[in-house]
């Protein structure tokens, strides 16, 4: 089965967890017969891993069709005609590659990816995919600037794939003819993983949370936990910030944060890295702060790398951790709360170490990336062959 991908390109240009979502997804539908074709923004990491593993691919801009929240549209109006024309010729571009390499079905792997791909596939009357991980809005400020286009292709696609249940309520909210189908991501334990450890044994404690660093991420409240922890309860703790460019406004406020408070012992900020395992693999706690996470690759990673995950009680968090079977919830915008529980592990090594266990198991059985090729396959052939799903 030849299939042809829209793929997005990261602000960072680095291997986010969508794009390693994306590649670890292909390295198990190739087995299955899957002939991937792939349509990019630009040349960056994942077009070097393309190139790797001998998968054909097409670079040319496609800009996504986005207005913040706060921004005032009708400022934007030129500027979305000028991409909308860049846009056209992209179209013909995907089209003729598409069609050239005798694709049978299109799969949208972001709604960062826009909407070329959907046009391109109702070009070549193919059905098509729209992979939705994201709420735009809530967890990026984004918005379509052209609503009724994007509810149209979206809402029109042979299937809408929803990573978690809370972004499937999303959808079904706002495309209530969609047909959607929730799929999990998946990740590779083999290469996430690490081997069963004990934690808590040793000082300091370590504490980590990955991402992009940004007001949706919410690092600012691991950094207030760690200073209740570290001024209040007297703990000795080390938290991690992983994925710190030191660029974004928002970063310099927290590093100045840090400076000001005197916190530079127990807050380390640490540059984005492809392989972030290297600092989680070595620390006792994971943390997911987010306002609304679509699903937490991040949270399961942690899970997979036996530490004891806490997440915030919104978005898709909740459908990960069991609070108080393989890890914590905590109330979002409280980092006492926060801090409290990270302060109960601390306290209760071998109850801690229990969850970790229990959590690094739950993620192993269900959250595998072969799991989730053999889900994404079926629904593949299903549509191949003019099912509605």
């Amino acid at each position: 089965m030849k299939v042809g991908y829209l793929v997005e390109t990261p602000v960072e240009h680095r291997l986010t967890g969508g794009s390693r979502s994306f590649l670890d997804l292909l390295e198990q539908l190739v087995p299955l017969g899957v002939e991937p074709f792939v349509a990019v923004h630009e040349p960056w990491a994942l077009t070097e891993e393309l190139e790797k593993r001998g998968i054909p691919f097409i670079t040319t801009k496609m800009y996504r069709p986005f207005v913040g929240t706060e921004e005032k549209a009708r400022f934007y109006r030129i500027k979305y005609l000028v991409k909308t024309l860049i846009n056209a010729v992209s179209r013909r571009r995907v089209r003729s590659f598409f069609r050239k390499s005798g694709v049978e079905l299109i799969h949208v792997n972001s709604q960062f990816c826009g909407v070329v791909g959907a046009q391109v596939a109702r070009d070549l009357k193919l059905p098509y995919v729209y992979h939705i991980r994201e709420y735009l809005s809530s967890d990026f400020g984004v918005e379509f600037y052209n609503k009724k286009q994007a509810d149209r292709l979206i809402g029109g696609a042979s299937a809408v794939v929803a990573i978690s249940s809370s972004i499937e309520e999303f959808v079904r909210k706002k495309y209530p003819a969609a047909r959607v189908e929730r799929i999990y991501n998946g990740l590779n334990a083999e290469k996430v993983g690490c081997p069963d450890t004990v934690r808590f044994r040793e000082e300091p404690v370590k504490i980590v949370i990955v991402g992009r660093v940004a007001d949706a991420k919410n690092q600012r409240e691991a950094i207030l936990a760690t200073e209740l922890l570290v001024k209040e309860f007297h703990e000795n703790v080390l938290l991690y910030v992983v994925g710190y460019l030191g660029k974004d406004p928002y970063e310099l406020e927290l590093a100045q944060y840090v400076k000001e408070k005197g916190l530079s012992e127990a807050v380390r900020f640490v540059p984005f890295s492809d392989d972030p395992g290297s600092i989680t693999h070595t620390c006792d706690i994971g943390l997911t702060c987010s306002v609304r996470e679509a699903f937490g690759r991040v949270t399961i990673e942690n899970m997979m790398a036996s530490l004891l995950v806490i997440g915030s009680n919104t978005g898709g968090t909740p459908e990960l951790i069991r609070d108080g079977e393989d890890g914590f919830l905590y109330e979002l915008g409280n980092p006492r709360e926060l801090a409290e529980k990270i302060r109960w592990a601390i306290h209760h090594p071998d109850e801690a170490n229990a969850l970790l266990s229990a959590g690094k198991k739950k993620a192993e059985e269900t959250f595998s990336i072969q799991h989730t090729a053999q889900q994404v396959f079926a629904l593949y052939q299903r549509l191949s062959e003019g099912k509605r799903i």
